[in-house]
């Protein structure tokens, strides 16, 4: 999912925005190469920028209508006419392919129909990152057609992969954490 508006943001599209010396869309692919045969990026009108991204890059894009992400998810699903698909946001700087599969692992063990990966706010707050809620979605699911129940199964996982770039002083502790890694 690459379409928000990023207003938390300053509009800036998200997905293009460099951690690590990549755009956080390009490290997101770079996990889910690991994980899945096949993958689409879902673009709205809010990101022209990421649909060229993509489309330089061979990927295949799918242009949805830009009514949130619940209704473009199932307009996606619509267009490409899947049942069901592994849906994940283009702002998870640390996703890793071994995190993906733990977490799709314990969705096909559930035997529910959706899923959803958290983490908790302990977690993120061992980051510096503040959470309202006790539990909280990072962008990794598992969804089904004509579903809005995106979470009957949750995974709970507390490592660097969940941190979900939404804010500025997010994407400035992403890049914090990338020089503390590459200085280790």
């Amino acid at each position: 999912m690459a379409g928000g508006k990023a207003r938390r943001m300053g509009g800036l599209e998200k997905a293009l925005l460099k951690v690590c010396e990549k755009s956080m869309l390009e490290r997101v692919v770079h996990a889910m190469s690991a994980c899945v045969q096949e993958f689409y990026v879902v673009v709205t009108a809010n990101t022209p920028h990421t649909s060229e991204f993509c489309k330089k890059r061979g990927w295949s894009v799918v242009q949805t209508s830009a009514k949130g992400f619940v209704e473009d998810v199932q307009e996606a699903l619509e267009k490409l006419g899947f049942e069901c698909a592994l849906v994940v946001c283009s702002d998870l700087p640390f996703l890793s392919s071994p995190t993906v599969n733990e977490f799709l692992r314990a969705w096909e063990e559930s035997k529910k129909r959706s899923a959803a990966l958290y983490t908790t706010r302990e977690y993120l707050e061992t980051l510096g990152v503040k959470a309202r809620t006790p539990l909280v979605a990072v962008g990794v699911n598992v969804i089904p057609r004509g579903s809005r129940a995106f979470d009957e199964h949750r995974h709970i996982v507390q490592k660097l992969d969940v941190l979900n770039v939404n804010t500025k002083k997010e994407l400035e502790l992403a890049r914090l954490l990338c020089q503390t890694k590459k200085n280790e």
